[in-house]
């Protein structure tokens, strides 16, 4: 079993609130925080545990012990024992539960598992130790817990790995009527459909679907959807009944359906299920479910005259035949931010052609398009020069929409770099509106994002964390206003700051920043 690191983020849970008068400096420093142990039915396993108190006052280490498990969510839990049966927590003590370390010491902790005769496979628990410290006032405390993973495997004894599925059903994603358990990140996302899936372990130790998933349209007699699953991310604990939500980016209009799983639970062993599921009262779009996996086409320049050339990739979506015709035009930055057609610059992108032009698209199918042609004949000056691409998209015989895609043809050196400028700060009663203007002054384009700060006249911050202005993209040359609202009362004396951060692209490479200021007169 091997999902140690995907909890190590909850071996130190901080429990802080806005602390008020003096507290300990440092706290409990604990190790180790897992412990990977085994042993035969009816015998005992100690292990220690180290607690050094890193503050300069006495504390007490007060020692809990929990289930630990994954929930049918997906989420790691903490609860009492004698709620989970594979759990571990009831078996452990210790001399002291809440033992004192003096300012400065180290003492060791010993705990003492006693297994059960009768128990086989894996199990579970989380010792907590928690301190709060001392010469607190006030109403609220600050108190730290520290989490010890405990995985106790059980010798001489075999480990089991089963499950037992309990059926499919398939949501829409823009429906009102959604499971509580919904992930509120695929609601309006743009993906049309999730899958939910429940299964559970009925073996004694962890499992997982590590395999192939199909969604097989017997209607239309055709595979839908085909995606991986990855065991971390569908981890079911012993007794556990877990949901899997499983994101559809495809149409699935009405008709009868199989769901194909097949999946290592571990250990190598196999499960192969398959599911039968009806799709009814489906409404369809007139228009089709087209992607491409380029959003910005990037051409390097070369030399005069050199053949250019890019290709992308456009795949169907829908379970009817696309038509695709393709346009190229001029681009650019509208203020507001969003790109517009302008007259196209011939002598750069004129001798440019699409490849093929128009493009049938078969349902679920994926096509290659190539953008070729002769290039400028002379060389530009270094920068970044922009075309957009459009695709009107339709249905066999039906109503056209239009997709673009921007082109970039990039000439030698290339610098990024961005201003800021007209600075507006606004109060509204219990809120403040801000405005400003992001000019890129580089040459190419660049991704920015910014964090705002705002503090009183005595420079203590107002809120608590910075309000985020949502990244952008900024071609080169152009200047887009940006706006917020935020719910903070701004008085005379404060003072309101935006740090704008700049980089290569969405991974926040070769991040730079620009800042500017106002104070409320």
């Amino acid at each position: 079993m091997n999902f140690k690191k995907h909890i190590l983020g909850l071996f130190m849970i901080l429990i802080a609130l806005i602390p008020i008068g003096a507290f300990a400096l440092g706290g409990l420093y604990v190790t180790p925080l897992t412990e990977n142990l085994h042993g035969a039915p009816g015998s005992q396993v100690t292990f220690m545990t180290s607690i050094t108190n890193q503050s300069n006052v006495q504390l007490t280490a007060v020692i809990a012990f929990r289930d630990f498990y994954i929930d049918s969510n997906g989420n790691y839990s903490m609860t009492t024992f004698a709620s989970y049966t594979h759990s571990c927590a009831p078996w452990i003590t210790t001399p002291s539960t809440a033992p004192i370390v003096g300012a400065g010491q180290s003492i060791q902790v010993p705990f003492t598992i006693t297994i059960p005769s009768n128990v086989s496979g894996e199990y579970f628990a989380t010792i907590l130790i928690n301190n709060t410290a001392p010469n607190q006032t006030g109403s609220i405390i600050v108190g730290v817990n520290t989490a010890v993973l405990i995985t106790l495997k059980i010798d001489n004894m075999p480990m089991t790995y089963q499950a037992q599925f309990k059926g499919v059903k398939l949501y829409s994603t823009n429906s009102d009527n959604l499971p509580a358990n919904f992930p509120s990140g695929l609601k309006g996302s743009g993906i049309p459909y999730a899958l939910e899936m429940n299964y559970t372990n009925t073996g004694n130790s962890v499992i997982g679907l590590d395999g192939q998933f199909r969604l097989v349209s017997d209607t239309l007699h055709q595979i839908v959807y085909a995606t991986s699953l990855a065991r971390q991310a569908t981890l079911a604990f012993p007794g556990i009944t877990r949901t899997i939500w499983i994101p559809i980016n495809r149409i699935v209009p009405n008709g009868d359906y199989r769901v194909l799983l097949s999946a290592n639970l571990g250990n190598g062993i196999m499960t192969s299920q398959s599911f039968s599921m009806k799709v009814t009262d489906q409404k369809i779009s007139p228009f089709p479910f087209l992607s491409t996996d380029k959003y910005i086409i990037n051409i390097p320049f070369q030399v005069p005259n050199a053949f250019l050339n890019a290709n992308f990739n456009v795949q169907s979506l829908d379970y009817r035949i696309s038509d695709v015709k393709f346009e190229l035009v001029g681009m650019t930055q509208s203020y507001q931010g969003p790109v517009v057609e302008a007259p196209l610059n011939q002598s750069l992108f004129g001798n440019l052609k699409v490849y093929p032009n128009p493009l049938v698209v078969y349902p679920y199918a994926s096509r290659n398009v190539v953008i070729a042609g002769k290039g400028p004949a002379t060389v530009p000056a270094s920068g970044e020069y922009y075309a957009l691409l459009k695709l009107s998209e339709s249905v066999s015989g039906g109503e056209a929409t239009t997709t673009e895609i921007p082109i970039v043809l990039s000439v030698g050196k290339l610098t990024k770099s961005i201003a800021l400028s007209d600075f507006k700060v606004t109060p509204d009663g219990s809120n403040v509106n801000i405005s400003l203007n992001v000019q890129n002054t580089g040459n190419s384009m660049t991704y920015y994002a910014g964090e705002i700060f705002i503090t009183d006249a005595t420079d203590h911050a107002v809120n608590s964390s910075p309000a985020i202005l949502s990244i952008g993209v900024l071609y080169s040359g152009a200047t887009v206003h940006r706006t917020m609202t935020l719910p903070f009362k701004v008085l005379k004396g404060y003072t309101v700051r935006i740090v704008m951060y700049y980089f290569n692209d969405q991974t926040f490479k070769n991040t730079a920043t620009v800042s500017t200021q106002q104070k409320i007169n």
